[in-house]
């Protein structure tokens, strides 16, 4: 099965290689809605590896398939014409989609150069106050530094009419982070990855309502009961945040 894969990914065009896999992978176990694939596993991905994580079909991982059905349970998109979003480190199987919304204005930003369709650093954006209307920011935030410089210039550049959907791995308790890990390895163990600077805990909406942001928390179980999460590929200890300027009328 897997030279069969490797295969296909090297032989055929994109709409085929897809329609393909969804029937090699098909199954009634669980379903992916960014791909709208029915399939018969999740594959593991991580370190350590979790189990049910990864689609077959389409890449997305577990918060990818939060997003995608809290964004459309909410209408968090395409509510007036011309929509201005920006979507921060873009991740491929959630630019698909967000490209694709009618109406909807889609920027891509990245602190590093030639990785986005912008230039950007999140806690020093160049974009004018009061000018977005949409901003996804899924596990971006634990990479940054100044964390808190990052969700005020969220606040500021929003319109008073606009919303950031925001996601970071977060766990319970209370935020950790120590300047003094900078060795990769124990901050693999200490934040989750390498490359993270702090593991958000339950005081996240505390640091956005700090920065100016009201919040509304969407969790996993909000949407639906065990069956639906693990149908889904869903992790139980998961939320989408979507924050609003609080000094909106």
């Amino acid at each position: 099965m897997a030279s069969l894969v490797l295969q296909l990914k090297r032989r055929l065009p994109e709409p085929l290689k897809r329609s393909v896999k969804q029937a090699l992978f098909a199954g009634t176990a669980h379903h992916c809605p960014c791909c709208g694939s029915n399939l018969r596993r999740l594959v593991p991905h991580g370190r350590p590896p979790r189990a049910h994580a990864r689609c077959e079909v389409c890449g997305a991982l577990e918060r990818h398939r939060l997003a995608r059905l809290v964004i459309e349970r909410e209408g968090l998109l395409g509510r007036t014409p011309g929509e201005v979003l920006y979507h921060f480190a873009p991740e491929p199987v959630m630019a698909e989609y967000l490209t694709t919304v009618p109406g909807l204005r889609y920027v891509s930003a990245d602190i590093v150069p030639g990785r986005a369709m912008e230039t950007q650093n999140l806690c020093e954006l160049t974009l004018a106050d009061d000018s977005v209307d949409v901003i996804f920011c899924s596990h971006v935030l634990e990479h940054v530094p100044d964390d808190a410089a990052a969700m005020y210039e969220i606040a500021r550049v929003l319109k008073p009419t606009g919303r950031a959907i925001l996601m970071v791995p977060q766990r319970s308790g209370p935020t950790y982070e120590d300047a003094s890990i900078v060795d990769p390895e124990a901050r693999h163990w200490a934040f989750g990855r390498f490359d993270h600077l702090r593991f958000y805990g339950d005081d996240f909406e505390h640091r956005l309502r700090a920065a100016g942001l009201e919040v509304k928390t969407i969790a996993t179980e909000d949407l639906g009961d065990e069956a639906f999460r693990v149908r889904h590929g869903l992790l139980e200890y998961e939320r989408v945040f979507v924050a609003t300027p609080a000094n909106a009328a």
